[in-house]
């Protein structure tokens, strides 16, 4: 019985291992593919369709490092689209499962950005050929993460009165109390008391 129990194992480990090769091989050929949909759509200024195809070749590729390039290259490509809420998300992304493979600053610089594109009226369109269906207002959502990732930075007391104004005139008084709080003591601290005071009158 051991045998023929030996033998069972070793079938369906030779199996498993001739899969795992077949798997592993179509992976490089559609990872492979994507490249080459991302080159043909780059040539050809078809920024959303190249990000697209970046997203495939990290969905497809077993590698960190070229994963990481892919994500890059889709928020970068997303950013020229005008799609600004795509591009968070890739930017989140990296900050989340490559944190070691990118220039983490460059990053959050830009996520301070997307914030501000949406604080001055930018609308991400659902689709390019309907100019009048916007998808969400991503601003609340970049900055916040800005800020968790890197609360000393340069635009952080910026961010956080822009949220704070956000907050106060969408009827969230405690939040945009809250919001002013680590900035007592920065350049915005007239404005902030100037924010508080009309909160809480």
């Amino acid at each position: 019985m051991a045998k023929y129990r030996n033998l069972g194992i070793a079938i369906c480990t030779f199996f498993a291992l001739t899969l795992s090769f077949l798997l592993s091989a179509q992976h490089e050929k559609d990872v492979a593919a994507a490249w080459s949909r991302v080159k043909t759509a780059e040539k050809a200024n078809k920024f959303e369709r190249a990000a697209k195809a970046y997203k495939a070749v990290e969905l497809y590729s077993n590698h960190p490092e070229e994963k990481a390039k892919a994500l890059l290259g889709a928020a970068r490509n997303y950013r020229k689209a005008g799609f600004f809420g795509e591009e968070l998300d890739c930017l989140l992304r990296l900050t989340r499962e490559h944190i070691t493979r990118i220039e983490f600053g460059k990053v959050i610089s830009r996520m301070y950005q997307i914030g501000d594109e949406f604080f001055d009226g930018h609308h991400d369109l659902v689709v390019k050929w309907l100019p009048f269906i916007y998808d969400e207002d991503r601003m609340v959502d970049a900055y916040e993460n800005a800020i968790r990732l890197a609360p000393c930075a340069a635009e952080a007391p910026r961010a956080r009165l822009r949220l704070a104004i956000y907050h106060q005139e969408n009827g969230k008084p405690l939040q945009a109390i809250d919001g002013c709080i680590p900035i007592q003591k920065s350049q915005e601290v007239p404005i902030c008391s100037w924010l508080t005071s009309i909160t809480c009158s």
